[in-house]
């Protein structure tokens, strides 16, 4: 019987182990997605009034940035360049996920924003090969972002 008991501890025990998520031990997890831009004043904006995500009150940085949460522990950073920038396109984005897209897209078009579907129609939301419902908007410097939703 006592060995019952130690195979359902060995067997609990790993089952709720964490598995590393590489061979090395070591975990990857989401920390922040960096994005340069010109003007840090106008793109930032459109962060917290367009998206409306939560601004991180930087205090002492050197270089000129705002940092925003998302809701998952991940961060945007936007950071100041003088550089001119490369031309973006929707092959180089950021994603992220919302609960009800309709919803999204009401609140966009109140605000004067277009979406775009992959195709850049204008305000058209579409479903990917997979069901995910997904859109495209753009920052003041053009950054592109997906926003999706997983298909129920």
């Amino acid at each position: 019987m006592k060995f019952y008991y130690f195979i359902l501890i060995i067997l609990a025990t790993v089952a709720c182990s964490e598995a590393p998520s590489n061979k090395t031990g070591f975990e990857f997890k989401p920390n922040h997605i960096a994005i340069m831009v010109n003007d840090l004043k106008e793109t930032g904006t459109f962060y917290t009034d367009i998206l409306l995500l939560e601004e991180i009150k930087i205090t002492d940085s050197k270089v000129p940035n705002r940092w925003f949460k998302l809701n998952n522990g991940l961060e945007i950073h936007l950071v100041e360049s003088r550089d001119e920038l490369p031309k973006r396109t929707r092959n180089n984005h950021i994603a992220l996920e919302v609960n009800n897209i309709n919803i999204l897209v009401e609140y966009l078009t109140e605000k004067n924003t277009p979406y775009f579907n992959w195709f850049g129609v204008v305000n058209e939301i579409q479903k990917r090969f997979d069901g995910v419902l997904q859109v495209y908007v753009k920052d003041p410097e053009e950054n592109w972002i997906e926003i999706n939703q997983k298909a129920n």
